[in-house]
């Protein structure tokens, strides 16, 4: 019995190393390639263990990046790899060099037949060098998805193929050479600034300082929406019966447009409701009783058409004496730029942000150099001298302070607290420096209105004097002079 086991053991054997082709000078049999097979499958498994290490540890404590840390362990990876394939069969003896004669015959139909394979090898290679595409960046590619163009996260870059998860969740395989070869429209990482866009249609009886003045509220008002850059609002044309406009805001990254635009647009027609301001006029709005008769006059049609949208612009003159009244009303009422026309006003408006206080934050403390202006939006605040422990007064909505400290860099003569949470509108000195260099009329305009209120700066300029904050060359005589060259000086204008 054991002879016999024995036997079939060798006769077992004598197959397993049976030559059954050869390579050049190369012996291929089943034993061969179990164990080149057995070499490739702990290859694989040591590759994934090395880029899994790298990626997940090593690279993290050295602080790189998502981006890189996939380009590097999977390049690293591949290339240990392949130099554990080439060992590993040589050392199961295969001669390499008997390849050549397969691989020149063979050549030009693999060459034909793996056109594509090698197109996104390479592109793979191209990817993970040049790294204008990294894992982690948002991207939109020109293919067409229900109706819109593919947008989503690269979340692998492999020698063959990008996985890129949809906005919807779904993992969309895209071979790389698509990612090299056609446009694609990289947004960047978390936290890239992007821009975005949104069109508003708004009917020509409007008041446009107004409109801009509620647009800028509310992209300002919207936690996504970045301080700087600040939003801007673009007029884009004059059709024949609105204005068409643009309200430009940037935020974060664009993972969260959608949603963002959503809110913004919901807001945009609370507030304009609320304003009485009004998108395109209906066609219902328009709709003008005609007398009977047996035809309808075009002439007569057109001089009732233009009556009505006449009257669609008187309405809201006229309730715009019932509305609540805004920053530009606010800016309107500062002595100092009572000079300021529609244009200067609407710079304003985009040149502030808003400023939340929450309860007994304390925004600036007396001695404090004077380098914004502020109004109350939402809520109030106290002004306090600490030194006396004396409050001064109490200021709510509407009410304004530190417009002369911004132009002409005063310090505080008092704390400011909050007494309850609160929204403030600023405009701070780089924001005001930015406006000055942008319209020099500006500047023409500001020392117009200090002329008309020569006092209260030749006040100020007594209370710089008496704390020594005036260099001798400097100071002036005649207070509106003095004014103009520390403005230019502040400002470096």
């Amino acid at each position: 019995m054991l002879t016999l086991i024995a036997e079939l053991w060798l006769a077992c054997m004598e197959l397993f190393t049976r030559t059954l082709f050869k390579i050049g000078t190369t012996d291929i049999s089943f034993a061969f390639l179990v164990t080149i097979l057995l070499c490739f499958i702990g290859i694989v498994i040591f590759c994934r263990l090395i880029k899994h290490v790298l990626k997940q540890y090593l690279l993290v404590h050295l602080g790189i990046d998502e981006g890189n840390r996939e380009a590097i362990s999977t390049i690293v990876s591949y290339a240990l790899g392949t130099l554990a394939f080439i060992f590993f069969m040589q050392v199961a003896g295969f001669n390499f060099a008997s390849l050549a004669v397969l691989a020149g015959a063979l050549g030009v139909g693999i060459g034909f037949g793996l056109q594509d394979f090698s197109r996104d090898f390479i592109g793979g290679l191209t990817l993970l060098l040049e790294r204008n595409i990294k894992v982690g960046d948002f991207v939109e590619m020109g293919m067409e998805a229900e109706g819109r163009k593919m947008q989503g996260t690269i979340r692998t870059i492999s020698l063959r193929s990008a996985t890129i998860q949809t906005r919807n969740g779904a993992n969309l395989i895209v071979p790389n050479n698509r990612l090299v070869e056609f446009p694609v429209l990289n947004w960047g990482t978390q936290g890239t600034p992007a821009r975005i866009i949104l069109p508003v249609q708004v009917a020509r009886e409007n008041d446009l300082v107004k409109t801009t003045e509620v647009l800028l509220n509310v992209a300002c008002l919207q936690p996504e929406v970045l301080r700087s850059p600040s939003p801007r609002v673009c007029f884009i044309g004059v059709e024949e019966d609105f204005h068409q406009l643009e309200l430009h805001a940037w935020i974060n990254h664009m993972r969260a447009e959608e949603y963002i635009r959503s809110q913004l647009y919901f807001a945009i027609e609370y507030h304009f409701r609320q304003q009485d301001i009004h998108f395109q006029p209906s066609y219902q709005e328009m709709i003008v009783a005609l007398e009977p008769s047996e035809f309808i006059d075009p002439l007569a049609t057109d001089r009732n058409r233009e009556l009505s949208r006449r009257h669609l612009r008187l309405n809201p003159l006229q309730k715009l004496r019932t509305r609540p009244l805004g920053i530009s009303d606010f800016l309107r009422q500062i002595k100092y730029f009572d000079c300021l026309d529609d244009l200067e006003i609407r710079q304003l408006l985009e040149t502030g942000y808003r400023r939340r206080l929450s309860n007994q934050e304390i925004l600036f403390r007396e001695g404090d150099v004077g380098n914004a202006f502020y109004i109350v939006l939402e809520g109030q605040v106290e002004v306090v001298v600490e030194t006396l422990a004396k409050q001064l007064s109490v200021l709510q909505s509407g009410h304004f302070f530190g417009e002369l400290s911004l132009m002409l860099g005063i310090p505080r003569s008092a704390t400011v607290r909050a007494l309850e949470d609160t929204v403030l509108f600023a405009i701070d000195h780089l924001g005001f420096q930015k406006l000055l260099h942008r319209s020099p009329k500006f500047y023409d305009l500001l020392i117009e209105g200090m002329e008309k209120h020569q006092e209260e700066v030749a006040e100020r300029q007594q209370e710089m004097r008496a704390l020594g904050l005036i260099r001798q060359d400097e100071d002036e005589s005649n207070p509106v002079d003095w004014a103009r060259k520390r403005l230019k000086q502040l400002f470096a204008l």
